[in-house]
């Protein structure tokens, strides 16, 4: 019997949120997929026995979980300095972030495997986007990556290009994409739809954003665009915290002159939410500077709203002819951005012929991804390493 050990140190977060998502949905798939004779278990951060049961609920089939003997925070500290690697075992080990127990495989005798996710190169492409301790903290561990791990896991090409570009990882490197979550969904009515658009405050007629109060999200370049006259009346809802740190989105609207009643905030939503919030949205806007993936994408995509995104030329891939684009500029982003931000909304908004377009290319293009397609990806890579 040959055992994947999973690290899931998302999987049992109470929010919901990306990261979550993409730990139960691949974890889920790879259990229903393993091939014969090979099974799944899990390695978690030390977690309350409310927590473990939450995990076996969320992706049922585990083999065993076994715990690291430190909390979430503590123990990406050690991992990441090299300490307590040999805490949870050894074997073929795959993570869904750069988080995991790597340390010299040449020591093992060929039993021990290691394979990271690493997800955006924000860190070496825009480090101004991003704190200098999550610069110096991001670059250590692709470096340690690169000396340690057995594989890499990215989710586009344009990642992989810009992984290699500072770390040749050759044939240890491998583009594996996310797909939009099951649970991602419509109510069984229309009016258990209504009810929760009521609940959320949704407008009427909106356009929709998951952008973060992380710089590199951009939200402080589509509030000034909502400023602008071709935008007047319409209304942002913005999915996700609404605090980080010192930055809030109270201030970004202020900063933006964009009058407070244009903006619902309906903070972290429920993924059943999040569908009615997608579906009903006249179309959901990525204005990010710097992004590995965009999986609101591909959540629109399953409700054929129309999505506009920047140039980022991971979430152009993504994409590609079934998103409207939008230059960012010189630089990361010039001063017209906001503005060329506004024009592309509002042409999607006036342009019904775009809408129709935009919706039909999205759907088709929607059914590429599939998370069945990633397990068997994952599962092959270990099997080529």
């Amino acid at each position: 019997m040959v055992t994947l050990r999973v690290l899931l140190d998302r999987a049992a977060d109470e929010r919901p949120g990306g990261t979550r998502r993409y730990s139960e949905e691949l974890g889920r798939q790879l259990i229903a997929r393993a091939p014969r004779g090979c099974d799944v278990e899990a390695i978690i951060p030390r977690r309350s026995r409310e927590e473990v049961a939450l995990l076996e609920e969320r992706i049922p089939g585990l083999t065993n979980v076994v715990q690291a003997p430190l909390r979430p925070e503590r123990l990406e500290s050690s991992w990441s300095r090299g300490l307590l690697t040999n805490s949870v075992g050894g074997g073929f080990i795959h993570s869904f972030t750069p988080l995991a127990p790597m340390r010299d495989i040449s020591l093992s005798q060929g039993i021990d495997q290691t394979v990271v996710t690493w997800h955006d190169m924000t860190a070496f492409t825009h480090p101004e986007l991003i704190s200098s301790h999550t610069v110096k903290h991001h670059k250590a561990l692709l470096r340690r990556a690169f000396r340690y791990a057995s594989g890499i896991v990215v989710p586009t090409n344009a990642v992989a290009d810009q992984v290699i570009e500072h770390y040749d990882f050759g044939d240890r490197v491998r583009v594996m994409s996310p797909a939009a979550a099951a649970s991602i969904r419509l109510p069984e009515s229309e009016e258990a739809g209504d009810a929760i658009a009521e609940t959320l405050g949704l407008p009427d007629d909106y356009i929709v954003t998951l952008a973060s109060l992380h710089k590199r999200h951009g939200l402080a370049q589509l509030l000034k665009a909502l400023g602008e006259r071709s935008l007047d009346g319409v209304k942002l809802v913005v999915v996700g915290p609404t605090e980080r740190g010192d930055v809030t989105l109270d201030s970004l609207i202020s900063e933006s002159g964009v009058a407070s009643e244009r903006v619902v905030a309906v903070g972290a939503i429920t993924d059943e939410q999040l569908a009615v919030a997608l579906q009903r949205a006249s179309a959901l806007v990525v204005p990010s500077l710097s992004a590995g993936f965009g999986l609101p994408i591909i959540e629109a995509f399953k409700f054929g709203t129309p999505v506009i995104t920047s140039d980022d030329p991971a979430l152009v891939e993504v994409g590609l002819d079934a998103t409207l684009v939008v230059e960012r500029g010189d630089g990361i982003a010039d001063s017209g951005y906001p503005e060329r931000l506004a024009g592309a909304i509002a042409g999607v908004l006036g342009d019904s012929d775009l809408e129709r377009r935009l919706r039909l290319a999205g759907k088709d293009r929607g059914g590429m991804f599939s998370w069945e397609i990633s397990a068997d990806q994952v599962w092959n890579f270990h099997a080529d390493l």
